[in-house]
């Protein structure tokens, strides 16, 4: 029998980045350092490489945002997924992962701050449901009941204006 690996660092705070001041830019990190477990594409195209606590101005990116950093919504990091140009054309920005939805499980719950926010899993889209917040950073909620168990492929991804996630 083949076990499934669980999903692994959904909260981002595995990072293995060193400490900057909050007022400086961290530069560019490879993603199994800054966002270990997850892969990334912008568009159709893999990244091996994110911004630590920068960003892009327009451009497609996805950055990793702490610590010690203002716009962190909780804990010690958050992603930043922005869409925008890249090669000439605009473009999602995701962030991907294979792993098991434990038995049982009825809700996927998190924290984005954009209302351009979308997640999938196995290939399906979750209706995601705004369930509370405060400011500009709110909860967002989907039922995945019916993916108890199964092993498949999640997605985080933006399609329009950028947005942070926890």
């Amino acid at each position: 029998m083949v076990m499934a690996q669980s999903f692994f660092n959904l909260n981002f705070e595995e990072a293995g980045l060193p400490i900057i001041p909050s007022d400086e830019f961290g530069g560019i990190v490879p993603i199994a350092d800054g966002i270990p477990g997850w892969q990334g594409r912008l568009g159709s195209t893999p990244i091996n490489l994110v911004l630590h606590n920068s960003f892009n101005a327009g451009g497609a990116n996805i950055s990793i945002i702490g610590p010690n950093w203002q716009t962190v919504i909780e804990g010690q990091h958050s992603v930043y997924l922005q869409a925008g140009a890249l090669n000439g054309e605009y473009v999602s920005a995701t962030l991907f992962q294979a792993g098991r939805i434990p038995d049982g499980t009825r809700s996927l719950l998190f924290s984005a701050w954009g209302s351009q926010i979308s997640a999938a899993f196995a290939g399906h889209t979750l209706p995601l449901f705004e369930i509370g917040g405060t400011g500009d950073d709110r909860v967002y909620g989907a039922d995945i009941t019916e993916f108890a168990g199964a092993h498949g492929m999640a997605r985080v991804f933006v399609a329009g204006k950028s947005s942070r996630l926890q």
